[in-house]
């Protein structure tokens, strides 16, 4: 994991984005990381993201509020629903499942 990717899932965690009610928009993410903005739309961060889901098993979704841990059924739903063009990411949301405290 990179350590970009580590601030990324402590941000989220520190921040409480636990659930899709607390979702926290990619640009705030990249300013609070201090990630310099790259492509389009935060690029950098979103890959990162994709990326902690794919290779490393965390429970992250996305909606268009936002990034957020998913907590509950409702959440992965959400997430899967709004990647669901994107198989690699709808097998791996499934596969990663609930966040626990």
């Amino acid at each position: 994991m990179k350590t970009e990717q580590g601030k990324i899932w402590d941000y989220l965690l520190a921040e409480n984005a636990l659930g899709r009610s607390c979702a926290i928009n990619v640009p705030t993410i990249a300013n609070a990381l201090g990630v310099l903005p790259h492509g389009t739309n935060n690029d950098d961060v979103r890959a990162w993201i994709r990326s902690l889901v794919i290779d490393f098993g965390k429970q992250i979704g996305t909606s268009n509020k936002g990034v957020f841990i998913i907590v509950d059924e409702d959440d992965l739903q959400t997430a899967i629903n709004f990647v669901k063009n994107h198989d690699d990411r709808v097998a791996a949301i499934k596969r990663n499942g609930i966040y626990s405290i």
